[in-house]
C-alpha cells in the first residue's frame, strides 16, 4: 500500500475512516463495542469446533451489572461487530447478543425457525426476543416456523 492511500472495504468506507469514527465513540461505547466483537469471534470459532448444544445451554443469569447497557446497546454493539466477522450469521449473531444479555443480569431467548422458500428449499433462522419482542434477527419471524428455543434462566439468588 502506498503511503497516504487506505484501503477500501465493502461498506465503501475507507479503514481511516472506520477507525476515526471508532475513536470518535465515546470509552463505554469502544469497550462495548470490543466485547461484542470478542464474543462474535468466540461464537464463530466455537461453532466451528464445539457441538452447538455446549454453546446453546441455558445460561443462568445471577450477576446482575451495576449500569447494565440498554438492549438498544446492545444489540448495536453486536450488529456493528458483526459487520467486521466474515461469516457472522444470524446463529452466530444470536448466541453473543444472548451472551451479552446475560452477562447484564437479564433474561432472553434465542429462536430458531424453519420456513420453506420459494423454490420449496428449507431455510433456517435465528432471533433473540427480549421481554416478548424481538430485538435482533429481523421482522419477518413470523414465517419461520419454530422449531427450538433456548433461554437464559433467572437464578433463584437474585
Amino acid at each position: 500500500m502506498v503511503e497516504g492511500t487506505a484501503v477500501a472495504n465493502p461498506s465503501g468506507q475507507t479503514v481511516t475512516a472506520r477507525w476515526r469514527k471508532f475513536i470518535g465513540l465515546s470509552a463505554l461505547d469502544r469497550r462495548l463495542l470490543w466485547r461484542a466483537w470478542f464474543a462474535l469471534a468466540f461464537v464463530q470459532v466455537s461453532l466451528l469446533l464445539l457441538p452447538s448444544r455446549w454453546l446453546l445451554r441455558g445460561r443462568v443469569v445471577d450477576n446482575p451489572a451495576q449500569n447494565p447497557e440498554s438492549i438498544e446497546k446492545l444489540v448495536w454493539s453486536i450488529r456493528s461487530a458483526a459487520r467486521f466477522i466474515p461469516g457472522a450469521t444470524c446463529l452466530t449473531q444470536a448466541i453473543a447478543l444472548q451472551h451479552l444479555i446475560a452477562r447484564s443480569g437479564r433474561v432472553s431467548r434465542i429462536q430458531v425457525g424453519v420456513r420453506k422458500d420459494e423454490t420449496a428449499r428449507l431455510r433456517a433462522h435465528a432471533w433473540v426476543e427480549y421481554e416478548g419482542r424481538v430485538v435482533l434477527g429481523g421482522s419477518d419471524t413470523q414465517q419461520y416456523f419454530p422449531l427450538a428455543a433456548w433461554e437464559t434462566r433467572a437464578s433463584i439468588f437474585q
